[in-house]
């Protein structure tokens, strides 16, 4: 029924997705939970409270949702400060950290024009042994211009 929605051209609201995640969760289909959180594309619409509502369920249930996703989100919708919020929280449980996280921050911080923190951030990386990739170098640079 929910993959009809999509045949016919309608898109679902958060209610059928909360619902299906939450039956996915009970029924121990924990990786399809995720790939639901992450395919509604909240965060593309500005609805970042109930993406963030979400995740917290996912993760109260023992899921890892996709960092990924909530921190790019959250950055694209004006709210880095949640993002760096949930960055400290990630380092703070030991969670894996990699040179994306990093580089969405780091993103974050050129758009907002704190580029003496951009850069702290940039050599933040090889301390914790990361290499910067090509889309980091880019966003800095871009940023500097």
């Amino acid at each position: 029924m929910f993959n009809d929605l999509h045949a016919r051209g309608l898109e679902p609201d958060v209610v059928p997705y909360n619902i299906l995640i939450k039956g996915c969760c009970r029924n121990g289909l924990l990786e399809e939970a995720c790939k639901l959180f992450d395919s509604m594309g909240l965060f593309r619409v500005g609805r970042c409270s109930t993406s963030l509502d979400l995740f917290d369920e996912l993760q109260t249930v023992g899921l890892k949702p996709d960092f990924y996703t909530l921190l790019h989100g959250l950055c694209q919708n004006q709210h880095s400060n949640l993002a760096f919020m949930l960055f400290d929280e990630l380092e703070r449980k030991g969670e894996d950290l990699n040179v994306t996280y990093y580089t969405i921050l780091i993103d974050a911080l050129c758009r907002a024009g704190k580029l003496r923190a951009a850069e702290a951030m940039f050599n933040e990386l090889h301390s914790r042994g990361f290499e910067p990739n090509v889309v980091t170098y880019n966003i800095l640079i871009n940023g500097c211009c």
